[in-house]
C-alpha cells in the first residue's frame, strides 16, 4: 500500500449521492462531522464531457472524492451500460488530471473476477471480467489509477453484494428475508450448498471513513470474511427474525454457481484498526431489526 497525504480535513464530494450507497455514505460521513456534498447527475451529468470539467474545475482546495456513481446492471446489463460507464469515468479521470483531489476513492465489484475465480479470492487473484457490468468497473478501475496515482492516492474497492439500511428489492438478503416474512417457500437451487459473503452497507460506510482519514493507493477487497452457505444465510435470517423458514431444495439451473469465498488478509493490514462485523452477526441484526418494524 502507498502511503497516502493527509486525512480528510476538507470537503468529500460523493458522486452518484442518489444511490444506495451514494446515500449512506453521505449520511454516514455526515454523521463523523466531515463536511459532506452528495452530486446526483441532475447536479452533474458525468456523460457530459464540459459538465464534468465544470464540476471538477469548481470543487474546493482540499476536495476527497468518493466516486459510486454507475449505471446499475440491474437497470441496462448490456453494451450500452458499458459504454456509459467507462465513458463516465474517462471523463472524471480527464478532468481530475488538470484539477487533482486531496484523494479519490472508486467503488468497484467482484465481479470483475469472474464466475468461478480460484478461492480465497485475494487482490492477487488474476481478473477475468465476462459481463459488461464487470468489464466496465475493471476497465474504470485502471483509467483511475493509470491516470491519477502520481497525482493523488487513488483507492479502489472491490464490493460483492451489499445489503442492510433500506435495500433495494435487488439485494439477495433481502430478498431472502422479504420471502421467508411472508411465509413463502424458499426454493433453493441445489440445495444452497453455495457459499457467499456478503457486506453490510454501515460496514462499507466504516471502511469508506477509515480511508478518507488514511489517503492511499490501494485495490481492497471489502468483505465480512465470513463466508455462509446459502442454506446457512437463510436460516440465520429466519431465526434472528423469529420465524421458520420454509426451505425446498430444487436442482441447479444451468451451470452450478461458484462459491465466492474471500480472504481480507489485505484489508485488514491496511486498516488495522477496523473492526467489520462477521456476516453471520451483520444478517442477524439486520433481520432482527426489519421484522421489528415490518
Amino acid at each position: 500500500m502507498a502511503a497516502g497525504v493527509g486525512a480528510a480535513t476538507g470537503p468529500v464530494v460523493v458522486l452518484g449521492a442518489a444511490g444506495y450507497l451514494g446515500s449512506h455514505l453521505v449520511e454516514h460521513l455526515e454523521g463523523r462531522g466531515l463536511e459532506v456534498v452528495g452530486l446526483t447527475r441532475d447536479d452533474c451529468d458525468l456523460g457530459d464531457a464540459r459538465a464534468t470539467r465544470q464540476m471538477v474545475a469548481e470543487l474546493a482546495p482540499g476536495t476527497h472524492l468518493v466516486h459510486c456513481a454507475v449505471i446499475d446492471r440491474t437497470v441496462d446489463p448490456g453494451l450500452g451500460a458499458l459504454v456509459e460507464n467507462l465513458a463516465m469515468t474517462a471523463g472524471l479521470a480527464r478532468a481530475l488530471e488538470e484539477h487533482p483531489p486531496s484523494s479519490l476513492l472508486y467503488l468497484s465489484t467482484l465481479d470483475v473476477y469472474g464466475r468461478q475465480p480460484p478461492l480465497p479470492i485475494t487482490e492477487q487473484t488474476p481478473v477475468a471480467p465476462e459481463s459488461p457490468y464487470a468489464i466496465a468497473k475493471y476497465a474504470s478501475e485502471r483509467v483511475l489509477l493509470s491516470s491519477l496515482e502520481r497525482r493523488c492516492p487513488v483507492s479502489v474497492l472491490r464490493l460483492p453484494g451489499v445489503y442492510g439500511g433500506n435495500d433495494p428489492p435487488k439485494s439477495i438478503p433481502r430478498r431472502f428475508l422479504d420471502t421467508i416474512l411472508a411465509g413463502t417457500t424458499v426454493r433453493l437451487h441445489g440445495g444452497g450448498t453455495t457459499r457467499r459473503d456478503y457486506l453490510h452497507v454501515d460496514d462499507l460506510c466504516h471502511v469508506v471513513a477509515e480511508l478518507l482519514e488514511q489517503p492511499s493507493t490501494v485495490v481492497l477487497n471489502v468483505a465480512s470474511g465470513e463466508a455462509l452457505t446459502i442454506r446457512g444465510i437463510v436460516e440465520t435470517l429466519a431465526r434472528s427474525a423469529g420465524v421458520e423458514a420454509r426451505i425446498e431444495p430444487v436442482p441447479e439451473a444451468g451451470d452450478s454457481a461458484a462459491d465466492l469465498v474471500l480472504d481480507t488478509t489485505e484489508l485488514r493490514r491496511s486498516l488495522p484498526g477496523l473492526r467489520l462485523r462477521p456476516l453471520s452477526v451483520a444478517l442477524a441484526e439486520y433481520a432482527a431489526r426489519r421484522a421489528r418494524v415490518r
